[in-house]
């Protein structure tokens, strides 16, 4: 027999204060709540919470998360497992769209699934960006080697990120009933549209930016999600993408954006380079100078040129590795911006 009016309340309220039991049964429960007495923001929120969220749909804040970007690459003598990367080392096609803040538009049952799949502390999920595997081919036609690969780019998260926001989930949805009770105290009679409407408003509501929320067309795009096999903290080798997505001009009219990456790219790298201790602080020094240099409003070019040359000299002194030969490569580039 279907549950009537605040015994159906009663139901909700043992759902969510029963850490075991998932989301999902209160959340349905909220559905059917939603629909009886008239107030189809809840009807709404729970839907989405218990479907995902659309493309275009909005996003609420305990949702929201920082996840960094990361990428698997094979290469001639190494395989690169969770090497870091940020968001202006994608094509700028990409970079624009993407960052380290990622709305979990996914079912509540599906990060209910994810957040329980990995037990090891160390262990984190990899969650594929939106067309994962363009990006990767693209990223690979650009870099131009056939012995280096970029087989993967993800954001990586661990399960206690996604326990966490499961939590709030709980915790709105007890507010909810902690706010609906005050107003039907424990009366079985259905609570009428307006107190189930300001009970929601007070609980739910304020996690939306934009309020009522409302459900908007369109499908939802997750990515693929998928375990990660090795452990961030065991990556090894270090592959670096470069970006042209960035820019900045000054008085002098060229782009520094160029001078700029590259002196960043070889401060991220040179501790990775097998160098001497002195040769590495002489590069990192060199390099910093280089990046300090071009952040001037008016930057001289003949004393970039000098600071560009001694970084190309140091990078010379390595190993021929993946890193140093992209090094290389975007010194070439902020070579060519500076011009003759």
């Amino acid at each position: 027999m279907q549950p009537q009016g605040g015994n159906l309340l009663a139901q909700i309220e043992q759902d969510v204060l029963d850490d075991d039991k998932p989301l999902g049964s209160a959340l349905r429960r909220c559905m059917l709540l939603g629909s009886r007495t008239g107030s189809s923001r809840l009807r709404a929120w729970a839907t989405l919470e218990l479907k995902g969220y659309p493309v275009r749909a909005e996003v609420p804040d305990y949702r929201v998360i920082h996840a960094g970007l990361h990428v698997d690459a094979v290469t001639s003598t190494e395989i690169i497992k969770g090497q870091p990367i940020g968001p202006r080392w994608l094509p700028g096609f990409v970079a624009e769209h993407i960052s380290e803040r990622l709305e979990l538009t996914q079912a509540v049952d599906e990060i209910e699934a994810l957040a329980a799949r990995n037990e090891d502390p160390e262990e984190f999920l990899k969650l594929g960006l939106p067309m994962s595997a363009d990006i990767a081919a693209y990223m690979n036609r650009q870099i131009g080697n056939p012995f280096q690969q970029i087989q993967a780019i993800y954001w990586s998260v661990h399960p206690s990120v996604l326990r966490g926001v499961l939590g709030q989930v709980r915790t709105v949805l007890t507010e909810f009933v902690a706010e609906l009770r005050a107003a039907v105290g424990e009366s079985e009679a259905l609570p009428s549209s307006d107190q189930t409407n300001e009970a929601f408003q007070l609980a739910v509501s304020g996690n939306f930016q934009n309020s009522p929320i409302t459900i908007t067309s369109g499908s939802a795009n997750h990515g693929d999600t998928v375990n990660i096999k090795n452990k961030i903290a065991d990556a090894r080798g270090n592959l670096i993408i470069g970006s042209n997505n960035v820019v900045q001009n000054n008085t002098n009219g060229f782009d520094a954006s160029a001078l700029l990456d590259f002196a960043g790219l070889v401060g991220q790298i040179a501790s990775t380079l097998g160098l001497p201790a002195a040769e590495q602080a002489d590069l990192e020094s060199s390099a910093a100078a280089l990046h300090e240099a071009a952040s001037e409003p008016v930057p001289e070019k003949g004393r970039l040129r000098r600071l560009c040359d001694a970084v190309m000299q140091g990078l010379t002194k390595s190993a021929p590795t993946v890193a140093s030969q992209l090094a290389l490569a975007a010194g070439q580039d902020a070579i060519h911006a500076l011009g003759h």
